[in-house]
């Protein structure tokens, strides 16, 4: 993701030839880039985090899911044992961090679609849910509890005691210690910024692939990878999004979920969420835009790519 719109436009101007500059820079998409602190477990009481635990009001109930027989029946035949084990199991969802909406704000009107106040807060099942789109696996959660009415949430107990489980795991196999788990990372804060990107020419998104097949049929999708990978060595976006076009992996995550009216509400990189601890690939936060207008977080479903 580009820092700036002026950012791309340099890059376009460099290396792209000129009867194509202006296609391409028709595709940049306002999003908000996510860079994390490079210290962790330090964070500002009421801003944007990653990990850690949210801010709350008293009386906040860390969300637990129970899925039913039908839940489980649903899913997939290849999920893993280590899975299936606790599919219908009541357990605690991860928290993956927290969006200060005022903070948001301040960069103008790459925003606009989100909030205004308050906070949003995602909880996730990072193991089953590895392994389903259904909104059951995902807790999207808006709150708007005056910042001197909130309190930092103390981590659910089971998943405090599944993170140390694995933390002790890692060290008794391996001697090495993992201060992040698939249950609990350190909590970072983090800086947002209104940025532009665009995202790979084999990703099948759709709101690009017509340009990029044009690209092809002139043969001209060399010269719009040499493009691409420079973009990808520009500043400092460690995989980290707000709205815009989601960045897959794989094909667009959307294609996941029906109809075909979904957005990219966020996506984390989960090797970083990890702080390199382990994890891998990406989770996209998804939500239909007339949810999103309404301020509707309750069908938001989680993607998961490796």
């Amino acid at each position: 993701m580009f820092e700036n719109r002026r950012q791309a436009m340099d890059l376009i101007a460099e290396l792209l030839p000129s009867d194509i500059q202006d296609e391409i820079a028709g595709l940049l998409t306002p999003a908000i880039g996510l860079i994390p602190a490079k210290e962790w477990d330090t964070v500002t009481f009421g801003r944007t985090r990653i990990g850690g635990t949210p801010d709350a009001p008293e009386g906040f109930a860390w969300p637990q899911i129970e899925p039913s027989l039908d839940d489980v029946a649903r899913l997939p035949d290849y999920l893993p044992e280590e899975y299936r084990a606790v599919a219908g199991t009541r357990r605690s969802l991860v928290f993956i961090g927290q969006i200060d909406l005022a903070q948001a704000h301040e960069l103008g009107d790459v925003a606009s679609p989100l909030p205004e106040t308050g906070r949003l807060w995602f909880f996730w099942d990072g193991g089953v849910g590895q392994y389903s789109a259904d909104a059951l696996y995902t807790r999207v959660i808006w709150d708007t509890t005056p910042v001197d009415e909130l309190a930092t949430a103390p981590l659910a107990e089971d998943l405090r005691t599944q993170h140390e489980a694995d933390q002790w795991y890692w060290e008794e196999r391996y001697s090495t210690w993992h201060h992040a788990t698939n249950y609990f990372a350190p909590g970072r804060d983090v800086e947002l910024y209104a940025g532009v990107m665009l995202p790979p020419r084999y990703a099948g998104v759709v709101e690009v692939s017509e340009v990029f097949e044009s690209l092809e049929q002139r043969g001209l999708e060399e010269d719009f990878e040499v493009f691409y990978e420079a973009s990808l060595d520009v500043g400092e976006w460690q995989g980290y999004q707000l709205l815009g076009l989601p960045d897959p992996i794989q094909g667009d995550p959307r294609d996941d979920v029906e109809p075909a009216d979904w957005g990219l509400l966020f996506q984390v990189p989960m090797n970083d969420w990890q702080l390199g601890d382990g994890g891998d690939g990406a989770v996209y936060f998804l939500i239909q835009s007339e949810a999103l207008a309404r301020r509707d977080f309750s069908n938001v479903r989680a993607v998961y790519q490796a």
